[in-house]
């Protein structure tokens, strides 16, 4: 149940990112941040709650990292 909550607190900066919201891409929001959000759940009860968040930024570091070697390679 928190897995969901998490994915669809993303819902907002999904629709910023792309502008619209379709199955597909709420589909994508609800997977990919669900299956992130179990991961997180799971280090939150085993290791706390300072690896959860630590990981969460992680993550999120990591993907703006990959998106803009993406984009500067793209050019």
């Amino acid at each position: 149940m928190a897995a969901v909550l998490f994915a669809l607190g993303h819902l907002p900066a999904t629709l910023i990112l792309f502008g619209e919201l379709s199955f597909l891409i709420v589909f994508r929001c609800m997977l990919l941040n669900g299956v992130f959000g179990l991961v997180f759940g799971w280090l939150y009860r085993k290791l706390g709650i300072q690896y959860a968040m630590s990981a969460h930024a992680m993550t999120h570091v990591c993907c703006d990292a990959l998106l803009f070697i993406f984009i500067y390679l793209s050019k």
